[in-house]
């Protein structure tokens, strides 16, 4: 099944903020029309009967919501994870004099 997406190179570069020869958008349309036909033959795959295979070590879930937590505790946090002096969090030199 070959792909008939447009797909407006010009337009991806000034997404991705590059600039491309000529030569070289040809190149990429030819890898992203490659890419979109290699998905495509994924969806096709018939998966309705595939048990779905969750890793033991994850527990109940695989996305492990038991132990997810929502909140933290900034001070907390702060105390364990960082130098700090008051209210400020000291970080190393950045830039080099």
């Amino acid at each position: 099944m070959k792909s008939t997406i447009n797909i407006d190179i010009d337009y991806l570069c000034e997404l991705a903020h590059i600039y491309l020869e000529p030569s070289e958008k040809e190149i990429i349309h030819k890898d992203i029309v490659k890419i979109i036909d290699f998905f495509s033959k994924l969806q096709e795959i018939d998966t309705k009967d595939v048990e779905i295979y969750y890793n033991e070590h994850l527990g109940d879930t695989k996305f492990l919501m038991s132990n997810a937590k929502t909140e933290i505790d900034v001070k907390n946090y702060l105390e364990v994870n960082t130098k700090n002096e008051g209210m400020y969090i000291k970080i190393p030199p950045i830039l080099k004099k």
